[in-house]
């Protein structure tokens, strides 16, 4: 029942006691109101009474076989025991680990032994004693809510009476749905877990058995199965992740800045919780969303597009610039150009939209807000889903496009940053408002994983994987409690293309000396050693040039990259007459490039393919039109 139609109906029952019409009840009241008092607090006790509720058992049921028990809320502590599917613990209470992730505190005896540990909540299933809500069961049927959604709703509104799931009906076919983010450059991930991966000929070599890069060095291409994972609404019905369907409008109420300083906290965005804030008052979005997003974005550390680091582009050096929600970084190594060439104003600089040019961190944040409120909520993907899924009924844009990120998994984890950060300033009573995506011809059951594994993003997992296959236990994704020794993606960390062990995106005239120290700034333990691509050492004074050899020892574990310099076809770091010499000679067959020189002729399509337009950009390169972009 309605807090309205409870005040109207106690009116009513009021006037009804005291025998009065509703134009007398003002007026007589104050007589007869003492004869009433004691039928009104009778009656409205039996309505108390009377109405239904919902109530969490304080027990849960494991729902995955080898589920860890630790010593405390996280993979670094010490596992306890393990528990398999069916497996019934006492709740005693809650806790977040590092990352921000729910574990419960439970407690069962084992044998004649009381247990007491902490379990990821991902693999145990609060139970439920249901007293039926009619007014709730009544709400779920008149928006359309099909049955596989209302067993999480339910406990859902048992917990948090407050929140209000809303039905969005796409209108959209299952099926259709998920082969339509399926597909290049539409979903990617980093997983290297089987079977995440897509595997049909346009994203694998089945020759070679390798994947096709579509991003950065390391995002693929995602599987179906993958896709129908994160697009089924129905496996984020749950406290850590229901948040991705939060409306993203803008709340006085909890939008402050205590509680997007939780979010920025140990970032080097921390300082700027009042112009988030600022920002979303001033454009109706939520300072929550904008200051999640930029973490995603970003990472805690920032990246070249929030550093105002120096960058060319059409043979003019620019600085100064920052695009914190790297707006226009469409996929591609050098992606944070674009991102830094919208950030100016366009390449003429010209445009001032969204207040550009950014040349501020706080103006990148006020412009990035308004770009997301007019180009993304005022259209209708006024979710985190619908961002990245862009499947609303009420969209102004192209269904399945106009998507703001590409990685599959980034709803999910923008929303664990948001629900730890409600969580952590005691914000989850409040009042919110989920729009919750239903489609057409859905199967009966939420969509499973290929082997349990969830949001991989920006290299990071977010805290739901198995083990990958490392003797099937789960919890969230570290094997026995003991920590491992992590491996160092450094072409990622440097900011390279990694193409099966070709790297590109080192600056033309970039001396040995100088890669070493950007790879010892990553990992102090390195051992660098850089040779020509005949095996000759490299002084620390020379230029690095195409095939040239980095190798690179630290903890036992050795990783080998190979040098493209694009336009450098001699391995000699430059571009000049003899690579354009080169690139003629191959094109007509007279001698054949191969290897790290043949990617490096083939600047356009920077792949195997060399044709006239590479050859025309090496002449221009050398008189001077242009620069080539590494």
């Amino acid at each position: 029942m309605s807090c309205f139609h409870y005040k109207l109906s106690l009116y009513v029952i009021v006037l009804s006691i005291l025998n009065l019409k509703p134009g007398e009840g003002l007026r007589t009241m104050k007589t007869k109101l003492l004869k009433s008092l004691i039928v009104v607090s009778f009656v409205v006790g039996a309505i108390f009474i009377a109405k239904p509720t919902y109530a969490l058992s304080s027990t849960a049921t494991v729902t995955a076989d080898d589920v860890r028990v630790r010593s405390g809320a996280g993979t670094s502590y010490s596992i306890l025991d393990h528990l398999s599917t069916g497996a019934v613990v006492n709740l005693l209470g809650t806790a977040n680990d590092s990352d921000g992730d729910m574990w419960y505190k439970v407690s069962y005896y084992s044998g004649s032994t009381l247990v007491t540990g902490y379990m990821y909540s991902v693999y145990i299933q609060q139970n439920v004693d249901y007293t039926q809500d009619a007014d709730f069961e009544a709400y779920l049927e008149a928006q359309g809510f099909p049955e596989s959604y209302k067993v999480e709703l339910r406990k859902l509104h048992a917990l948090y009476p407050n929140w209000v799931f809303q039905a969005v009906h796409t209108g959209l076919d299952w099926a259709t749905s998920v082969e339509s983010e399926y597909g290049y450059n539409v979903s990617l991930t980093q997983s290297t877990a089987y079977g995440d991966r897509s595997t049909d000929s346009w994203s694998y070599d089945a020759s070679t058995g390798t994947y096709k890069v579509f991003d950065g060095s390391s995002w693929y291409a995602a599987s179906r199965s993958l896709i129908e994972y994160y697009l089924d609404p129905r496996n984020f019905l749950n406290v850590n992740r229901i948040f991705m369907f939060e409306k993203l409008t803008y709340s006085s109420t909890y939008h402050t800045a205590e509680a997007v300083s939780s979010i920025l906290s140990d970032s080097v965005f921390s300082s700027y919780a009042n112009d988030f804030v600022s920002a979303g008052a001033s454009t109706n979005v939520s300072p929550i969303h904008l200051a999640s997003r930029v973490i995603q974005e970003q990472g805690r550390s920032g990246s070249y597009t929030s550093s105002g680091r120096s960058f060319t582009y059409n043979g003019v050096t620019y600085s100064g610039y920052y695009n914190l929600f790297n707006i226009n970084a469409t996929s591609g190594s050098d992606n944070w150009i674009n991102a830094l060439v919208y950030a100016m104003g366009g390449i003429n600089q010209s445009s001032t939209s969204y207040s550009r040019p950014w040349n501020s961190i706080y103006k990148s944040i006020v412009g990035g807000a308004m770009f997301l409120s007019e180009s993304y909520i005022a259209k209708g993907q006024d979710t985190i889903y619908f961002q990245r899924f862009n499947v609303a009924p009420y969209t102004q844009t192209t269904k399945y496009r106009h998507q703001y990120m590409t990685n599959v998994a980034a709803a999910s984890s923008e929303a664990s940053t948001v629900y730890s950060a409600y969580n952590s300033l005691g914000l989850l009573g409040n009042s919110y408002v989920f729009a919750i995506p239903v489609f057409l011809n859905m199967p009966g059951d939420e969509t499973p994983t290929d082997n349990g594994n969830t949001d991989n993003n920006n290299g990071n997992t977010d805290n739901g994987n198995t083990d990958n296959g490392n003797n099937n236990n789960v919890d969230n994704g570290n094997d026995g409690g003991n920590t491992n020794t992590t491996t160092i993606d450094y072409a990622n960390e440097l900011g390279w293309k990694n193409s099966d062990g070709y790297v590109s995106g080192i600056a033309l005239n970039t001396s040995v000396d100088t890669i070493t120290l950007n790879i010892k700034s990553k990992d102090s333990n390195a051992n660098v050693n850089i040779t020509t691509s005949s095996g000759a050492s490299k002084s620390s004074s020379s230029v690095i040039g195409t095939g040239d050899k980095i190798t690179i020892v630290s903890n036992g574990k050795t990783t080998t990259y190979t040098v493209v310099v694009y336009g450098d076809t001699s391995g000699d770091g430059k571009v000049n007459t003899s690579d354009l010499l080169a690139v003629q000679k191959h094109i007509l067959g007279s001698k054949s490039l191969s290897g790290a020189f043949l990617y490096a002729a083939s600047i356009k399509s920077r792949s195997t393919s060399v044709t006239t337009s590479d050859l025309l950009s090496i002449q221009k390169h050398i008189l001077g039109i242009l620069t080539i972009i590494q």
